[in-house]
């Protein structure tokens, strides 16, 4: 990243240690008031003008920040996996765990090598599949190294491959027919790794959408009911277990709950279910939010949320200001809504993807 940067000299037009507080439109000067801070120990605040103002932050770098009651309270260190604190240390000590998406995937058997207990907080089972990183043998080496085009056949076919998969989303017969695989899949990777307690079932014999599954599943897997979900696979993110997240259930230090926390207290967490359970350090694994800024952002008449593309014409000074018309944007919204009645992300799960109607302009 730094050879591309001073390649295009780039690096003379960045501020660093900058973090952005918000921005207000200026209607008498046509362009933008920026409020900036910087991060080091001065904490010094100033205001930047523009012309343009792109967002430029993507779509998972707001983390969700903890809005559980009684935070002020709490004794231990809070930190968000988005923003691991590399002093933080969870030697022996009780760590709760709030979230099951990649982040906890990830973090939680490395905690689990020094935690004195892990308690993990879940709201939606996922669907978990196996670690795709596998390792280039001497022999396929060998066969790039001597074979000219052989490394970009094979990348063209690994591009086809993972650009097929779009096909799962749809709603037809043949993305029906790829969910059940993954599915299928996905399902006997918990069944093959996860704890169970005394057999391991075939799980083309259990009907899946019954009631009586959980009951099934409680009797023969000591997480399984938290381990399958009940909605269809692709509705959310699929979590790779490229870490030995479900093997890393077996340890005794270790436990998985669907139970919510309702309440922080000085040393411990307050449940809904009345348990209190003693906690050193909380780790938000609770994803981000995509849309949604955490900074002011004020456009004219007070309200803007849109991404400015057409900037030519300010720039080559043929017009003063550029602004998505709001006929244009609610016609690409209802676009998007029909589009996406034919795929799968339109399922009752809530994800990244698939945000509360009141999110969607």
């Amino acid at each position: 990243m730094n050879d591309v940067a001073k390649q295009f000299n780039v690096t003379e037009h960045f501020i660093g240690n900058t973090e952005w507080l918000g921005a207000s439109w200026q209607d008498d000067e046509a362009c933008w008031s920026v409020r900036l801070k910087e991060t080091s120990k001065t904490g010094r605040t100033f205001t930047h003008q523009c012309k343009i103002l792109i967002s430029a932050v993507g779509g998972l770098s707001n983390p969700n920040e903890c809005t559980i009651p009684g935070i002020d309270n709490f004794k231990g260190e809070i930190v968000h996996t988005a923003k691991w604190d590399p002093d933080i240390s969870c030697a022996q000590k009780n760590v709760i765990v709030i979230g099951n998406g990649s982040s906890a995937t990830q973090v939680i058997p490395e905690i689990a090598k020094e935690a004195k207990t892990i308690i993990q907080f879940i709201r939606t089972p996922q669907y978990y599949m196996p670690s795709q990183n596998a390792a280039v043998s001497p022999f396929w080496k060998a066969i790039f190294r001597k074979i000219p085009g052989s490394l970009r056949l094979f990348r063209t076919l690994i591009f086809l491959y993972l650009e097929s998969s779009i096909l799962l989303f749809d709603l037809t017969w043949l993305g029906a027919k790829m969910r059940k695989g993954a599915t299928t899949k996905a399902q006997r990777y918990v069944t093959d790794h996860a704890p169970s307690k005394t057999i391991t079932p075939d799980p083309n014999r259990i009907v899946w959408w019954l009631p009586s599954k959980l009951i099934f599943l409680s009797l023969i897997g000591k997480y399984w009911p938290l381990l399958f979900p009940n909605y269809e696979f692709g509705c959310k993110r699929r979590v790779f277990d490229n870490d030995g997240y479900l093997a890393c259930l077996h340890k005794s230090n270790v436990h998985l709950t669907s139970d919510t926390v309702v309440s922080l207290l000085e040393q411990s967490i307050l449940t809904k279910s009345g348990e209190i359970h003693p906690a050193d350090v909380i780790i938000l694994a609770t994803g981000f939010s995509p849309t949604q800024h955490d900074v002011d952002l004020r456009g004219r008449n007070g309200y803007v949320d849109l991404v400015i593309r057409a900037i030519k014409p300010v720039l080559w000074n043929n017009a003063s200001t550029v602004e998505v018309k709001q006929t244009s944007e609610g016609r690409f919204n209802n676009e998007l809504r029909t589009a996406l009645r034919t795929t799968i992300l339109t399922d009752m799960c809530r994800s990244v993807r698939n945000p509360p109607p009141d999110l969607v302009p």
